[in-house]
């Protein structure tokens, strides 16, 4: 069987071209021209769940209002501004005291001719009985008065009060450590010298006191100066050993003591240390 070259069979409905002529290709339309100049890149891309587009100045503002845990030594290494502040703030500088003293506001009162020296007020009386305490607690104790409230109790209805003085400064070095209103042990100075016992008002609030303010002392300083006391916490119970005394006690503002049992105290216990 004879085989033709296939460039010599002629082709169908149209002229035989000659061996070894080959087709031009045929000229692009206008529309595979316009696709040929775009460029549509890669019909897909790999993409995480968890990846958003989101607003970047946002997402940074976040990053700088955030606490980050880093160490000191690490920030100190890395930033200059801050290891000058640092040592700014540690290094001491003379500093003027007047800046730091604040002088204490203190009411001051006139010594008035009307005056009577609680020295010269009669010893207390006391006695034993059932009485309810500054905190309501009725208990059998010891009851030691007051000097100033004796005075007071002895004015005549129409007589007015004189001003009472006492010295402020207590002179005595002995001490105890009774539990005052069942709560706090303070350290007490023993004063048989003073006719009154008194406390700081520290130690009052901390003891859970209630003071009458309307009877009061007037505290003289060296300077002849008068400060007023705050005033009488009524039947404090004391706990000195296994016995509970109930004193009148006055509350000083910012006297140089804790607790002062003066007199009052002494009298009752008779007291030699």
């Amino acid at each position: 069987m004879n085989v033709k070259d296939v460039s010599e069979l002629p082709m169908k409905g149209g002229a035989s071209m000659g061996k070894g002529v080959n087709t031009p290709p045929a000229q692009p339309t206008h529309m595979q021209q316009q696709n040929d100049k775009l460029d549509f890149g890669p019909a897909y891309k790999f993409i995480a769940p968890v990846q958003k587009s989101g607003n970047v100045d946002e997402v940074v503002d976040k990053i700088l209002d955030s606490q980050i845990s880093i160490k000191a030594s690490e920030l100190l290494s890395t930033s200059k501004p801050i290891r000058e502040e640092l040592k700014y703030r540690v290094t001491q500088q003379r500093v003027s005291t007047e800046e730091l003293t604040k002088p204490m506001q203190v009411e001051q009162f006139e010594l008035s001719n009307n005056t009577i020296d609680v020295q010269s007020l009669p010893s207390v009386t006391w006695e034993k009985k059932f009485q309810r305490t500054n905190n309501g607690e009725q208990v059998s104790a010891f009851v030691v008065g007051d000097v100033v409230l004796q005075y007071l109790e002895t004015l005549a209805p129409e007589e007015n009060a004189k001003q009472v003085v006492v010295a402020k400064d207590s002179q005595s070095l002995r001490s105890i450590y009774p539990l005052m209103n069942g709560r706090l042990h303070v350290e007490s100075l023993l004063d048989s010298g003073s006719q009154i016992v008194s406390t700081s008002q520290e130690k009052a609030e901390k003891a859970g006191l209630i003071w009458d303010p309307d009877i009061v002392i007037y505290m003289q300083s060296a300077n002849k100066g008068l400060e007023k006391s705050l005033g009488l916490a009524r039947n404090v119970p004391f706990l000195i050993g296994d016995m509970t005394v109930l004193l009148q006690v006055h509350v000083i503002r910012e006297p140089a003591y804790d607790l002062l049992l003066g007199r009052p105290f002494d009298t009752l216990l008779q007291t030699h240390i």
